[in-house]
C-alpha cells in the first residue's frame, strides 16, 4: 500500500489511470461525463467554486465545532466556538438565497460536511428562519443515494 500511497492520504482510490489521494479530486473524477459536476462549462466552474469554498473558507470552523462536540478539541475558547458557529451560520444563510436546485456534487459534498451541524447546533429556531436552505439540505440527505451512504440525518430541534 505504501508503494501506491506514499504519504498515507485518505481517502484514496485506486483507479486504471493511476491514484487519488485528495477527496474534491476523487468525486470529481467518479461525476466526470454526468450532470453532477453541472450542465455546462460555467456550471462545472461553480461547481469547483462551491466545493473550494466550502474547503478553505467553512471546513475549518466546521472541525473546530466537530472537535467540541465530539470532545476532542483542546485549547478552544467559547470564544473560537461561538466564531466558528456564526460563521457556519453566515454560509447557510447564503445558501438560503440558492434558486438552483439541480443536484451537483458541490451539493452532495456541503450537505456531507455541514451534516454535523445540522444535527447538533442549528436548531429548528435557525432552520425556520433559513428555510430554503434547510429544505436544500433535507431535499440532499434523504436522497437514497446519500442516505445509504451517510445514514438517516436527523435535524436538531432545540
Amino acid at each position: 500500500m505504501k508503494n501506491k500511497n506514499p504519504f498515507d492520504r485518505f481517502p484514496m482510490l485506486e483507479c486504471a489511470e493511476g491514484v487519488l489521494f485528495d477527496a474534491f479530486a476523487i468525486c470529481k473524477y467518479l461525476s466526470q461525463g454526468s450532470a453532477l459536476m453541472g450542465s455546462s462549462r460555467l456550471h462545472n466552474s461553480q461547481v469547483t467554486s462551491d466545493i473550494k469554498t466550502m474547503e478553505s473558507q467553512i471546513m475549518p470552523s466546521l472541525v473546530l465545532i466537530a472537535a467540541v462536540i465530539y470532545g476532542t478539541a483542546e485549547n478552544v475558547t467559547t470564544e473560537d466556538y461561538n466564531e466558528s458557529v456564526k460563521h457556519v451560520k453566515e454560509y447557510v444563510k447564503s445558501l438560503n438565497s440558492r434558486k438552483e436546485f439541480e443536484v451537483t456534487v458541490a451539493d452532495i459534498w456541503m450537505v456531507a460536511q455541514l451534516s454535523t451541524v445540522y444535527q447538533t447546533v442549528l436548531d429548528a429556531g435557525f432552520q425556520k428562519g433559513m428555510s430554503i436552505a434547510t429544505a436544500w439540505f433535507v431535499r440532499i440527505s434523504n436522497m437514497s443515494e446519500f442516505s445509504n451512504v451517510f445514514g438517516a440525518i436527523k435535524l436538531c430541534q432545540k
